[in-house]
């Protein structure tokens, strides 16, 4: 379309200059082209923008006169979007229309269960980036675009004017071709709300946050719910800043998730009970620098939910009196905090050298104590003693976000 204008913008120009030179001939019939009818293609930097693909209109707000786009009527797959237009020779910002159905009490946006587009690129023209109409910020804007794989931000997305986005919630929701949740270029020091954003992107496999600023932001909820492909997230690339995030279900259903990597700066409330609900999964290994806020919030949850930090070997040693040793002489019960049937976590026999291994032990929550207590099997004829069979160890995490027992 852009070579097309310009060719046609070209042949106009032909043609003026053609009557200019009969002027002396023709001086009373010389048409007059308004040549800002042909502004509806704003070719700045990345691709053209045109209008004629879009419903479009006027509008005023807080006396500043803008350009609303209300529906794309377009057929192309990778589109670009400018931060000003010109119609009638006018030059306006851009903004996209969203809105919120009172009715259904629902947001919707212009992109919305679209299935053609997969790509869309954000470009400011002289300082000015894309707006949003609407009083919910880019809320669902995304949502529901099953073959959109990927959006440059290009930090030219905006409120309107030049106000920051304040809320990014459901933003990407149900893209499910969308591989990576890239949030780069995306100004959001002062977002609040980032709930759902990537909730249904089941062929997420990747988590791109650099530079997103998350220091105001008081809720993440559900943020990568449901991002089944997802093995593995990295947060410290990210600023979190000192308030404290409503996390619940940030994480949930996302079953193939075995590692977090978690900063400092990443403070959960109190109210993050299933920040990493699944039911299928047995593991997580924690990795980063976690608060102790965070610790102390989250890890014990993982054991309602079979997640588990990390793992330790716990070793014991027997010795005879008057008797030789021999392997699998004695049979030695692990307890967790006692001695009980049904709390039984590992058996082990001893090998000649008197050593008793219990392999390696889940552990769940490194704020507490371990408490194992061992007890064994014995042949009345012998009596033995034993070392390190009842103790107490606390746990702490090395810098690799790995175990290790606390001396």
């Amino acid at each position: 379309m852009k070579n097309t204008m310009k060719r046609a913008i070209s042949m106009i120009m032909a043609m003026v200059m053609a009557v200019s030179m009969s002027i002396s001939a023709l001086a009373a019939d010389i048409p007059v082209i308004d040549m800002g009818t042909f502004h509806n293609v704003y070719s700045a930097v990345d691709g053209a923008f045109n209008l004629s693909d879009w419903d479009n209109y006027i509008t005023n707000m807080n006396g500043e006169d803008y350009i609303v786009l209300e529906n794309y009527n377009g057929t192309d797959k990778e589109i670009t979007i400018k931060g000003k237009a010109k119609k009638n020779g006018l030059e306006y910002q851009v903004l996209l229309k969203n809105f919120f159905d009172t009715e259904s009490q629902c947001y919707h946006s212009i992109f919305e269960n679209n299935t053609n587009i997969e790509r869309v690129s954000f470009v400011p023209v002289d300082g000015t980036a894309v707006g949003i109409a609407g009083a919910m910020g880019s809320d669902s804007l995304f949502k529901g675009c099953t073959a959109l794989e990927n959006v440059d931000f290009n930090n030219g997305l905006v409120q309107y004017g030049s106000h920051k986005l304040y809320s990014i919630s459901g933003m990407f929701e149900g893209c499910t071709s969308l591989k990576t949740a890239d949030l780069t270029n995306l100004d959001l020091s002062e977002c609040t709300k980032a709930e759902d954003v990537f909730k249904g992107c089941t062929g997420v496999t990747e988590i791109c946050l650099d530079g997103a600023d998350f220091s105001k932001t008081y809720t993440v909820h559900g943020m990568f719910e449901g991002c089944t492909s997802l093995e593995a997230a990295d947060l410290t690339t990210a600023t979190w800043g000192e308030l404290a995030k409503y996390t619940s279900r940030m994480f949930a259903d996302d079953i193939n998730l075995s590692e977090i990597t978690v900063p400092y700066d990443l403070m959960p409330t109190s109210i993050c009970q299933e920040m990493f609900k699944v039911d299928e999964l047995t593991e997580l290994t924690v990795k980063g620098n976690p608060s102790e806020l965070f610790i102390k919030r989250l890890m014990p949850l993982m054991e309602d939910n079979n997640r588990y930090i990390g793992e330790v070997s716990l070793e014991a040693h027997v010795e005879l009196d008057g008797a030789e040793l021999e392997d699998g002489m004695f049979e030695f019960k692990l307890y967790d905090t006692g001695v009980s049937d049904d709390s039984v976590i590992a058996t082990a026999t001893n090998d000649f050298t008197g050593r008793i291994s219990f392999g390696r032990i889940k552990v769940y929550d490194i704020t507490e104590k371990l408490k194992f207590v061992a007890t064994m099997t014995e042949d009345d004829s012998v009596s033995c003693e034993t070392e390190a069979l009842r103790r107490e160890v606390m746990m702490e995490l090395n810098e690799d976000g790995t175990l290790r027992i606390k001396e």
